[in-house]
């Protein structure tokens, strides 16, 4: 991503990629890659959120079924 700016007639281009915006496309362009980066890293976080909560289940699970056969060896030989 590139700025230049001219202060002769108050422009902005940027750059990106092979694209260049200039003055209010600009500001357009920004904006558009500033949302979609944000959705981006939200979605992200909301995925690894459930990809947590799916781990600390089957976390959960397990232990339960270890102390579950535990329990069962205890009764039987004890």
């Amino acid at each position: 991503m590139e700025f230049r700016h001219s202060a002769s007639n108050l422009s902005l281009e940027v750059s990106i990629g092979d694209t260049n915006y200039e003055s209010i496309d600009a500001m357009l362009g920004l904006t558009a890659i500033y949302y979609r980066t944000k959705k981006e890293m939200r979605d992200a976080a909301e995925k690894t959120f459930s990809n947590k909560i799916f781990v600390l289940k089957l976390l959960i699970s397990s232990i339960a079924t270890i102390g579950l056969s535990l329990f069962n060896a205890y009764t039987i030989y004890r």
